[in-house]
């Protein structure tokens, strides 16, 4: 039999990835996410009721967004 990460590993030969970055949008969770159809900007909707919008062109070794606003305030976001 083969065990969980035996096939966990695998799976990673699969993926066509050359690297990775982790973006971090805050410390709550993040609810809803999007992509353009381009695959060049990201936006993301978190439990902190903030939207940050990512452009991954113009991003600098930091990756911070380069707009952070509260559409509804008091309100989780959950979809973009």
């Amino acid at each position: 039999s083969t065990s969980d990460s035996d096939v966990e590993d695998d799976n990673d030969d699969l993926l066509p990835i050359a690297s990775h970055v982790n973006i971090i949008h805050g410390l709550k969770t993040v609810s809803c996410l999007t992509l353009d159809s381009n695959g060049m900007r990201m936006i993301t909707g978190g439990h902190d009721e903030t939207m940050k919008m990512f452009d991954f062109t113009s991003m600098d070794k930091n990756f911070q967004p380069f707009r952070a606003i509260q559409p509804c305030p008091g309100r989780l976001l959950r979809v973009i």
